[in-house]
């Protein structure tokens, strides 16, 4: 089947929408309406946390009741769709926070053939400038780039990349600011073909390194931006700095006699 509905949040309203339980369909386009359909200031306690397009904040508890479904069902539902790559969802001591994966592709299949009619129309009308005497027109078309550009930086989930790193990474410093130089690195890894799930696993196996950490000849710790560098990133996904089992070496053996006992331990010495 082709096609979509447009579905209102006042959906969510009518009393057909309370009957519980809910199956796992009408989970699903919950979870659609429940996402932010632009970038929303929230408060939590005491700080003002941006959410991004496409994300919310829950917790499993508001998601239990709001269902009529058991702990362990809402945990396995939510498991799935991260196993499907359909949502990303972080969580803390303080809140669950859920982005659909491919918002747009939900919202903007209306709207993408839009921009693309205006792209067209650009392209067809560019820019012509002319010199005093009207002779030798330059044709300038930037408008392609412009657009594209936009575009791929919106793909990119930097604040989600920055939330996961805070939330996991508590040994390390908090990651307050995600700058111009922060987000270029983030972009030039993923245009080589890292994932968010390998963020995911950078942050859980820097979390659980102890070398990263600081425990090494050098009191030397890692941080955000040492983490997200190409080369450390590989090496530190391909279990470079794991922790690491330390065998005991073997005492000295005075089996063969006391003095070879003796010359074995003054040559370990």
């Amino acid at each position: 089947m082709e096609g979509w509905i447009r579905l209102h949040r006042s959906m969510m309203e009518n009393p057909l929408w309370d009957d519980k339980p809910f199956s796992k369909g009408q989970a699903w386009i919950d979870l659609l309406l429940l996402a932010n359909h632009k970038n929303k200031d929230v408060l939590l306690g005491n700080n003002i946390v941006n959410i991004k397009r496409g994300s919310f904040i829950t917790s499993e508890l508001k998601l239990i009741e709001r269902w009529g479904w058991s702990k362990t069902k809402v945990r396995a539902f939510l498991k799935m769709l991260e196993d499907a790559q359909m949502i990303i969802k972080i969580s803390d001591r303080k809140k669950t926070t859920i982005t659909i994966e491919k918002y747009k592709e939900f919202q903007d299949s209306q709207t993408i053939k839009e921009p693309q009619k205006d792209h067209k129309k650009t392209v067809k009308e560019p820019l012509i400038i002319h010199n005093q005497e009207g002779k030798n027109e330059r044709i300038i078309n930037t408008s392609k780039e412009v657009y594209e550009e936009s575009d791929s930086n919106s793909a990119i989930p930097y604040h989600m990349i920055q939330e996961y790193y805070n939330s996991v990474c508590r040994s390390y410093p908090r990651l307050v600011k995600m700058s111009e130089k922060r987000k270029k690195a983030i972009k030039a890894r993923m245009n080589t073909g890292y994932t968010i799930d390998d963020f995911r696993a950078l942050f859980d196996k820097a979390e659980a390194s102890n070398f990263l950490k600081g425990k090494n000849e050098r009191n030397w710790s890692a941080d955000f931006d040492w983490l997200v560098c190409d080369g450390n990133m590989a090496k530190t996904l391909e279990g470079k700095y794991d922790n690491r089992e330390v065998k005991p070496s073997p005492g000295p053996s005075y089996r063969g006699g006391e003095m070879e006992g003796l010359k074995e331990f003054m040559q370990d010495e």
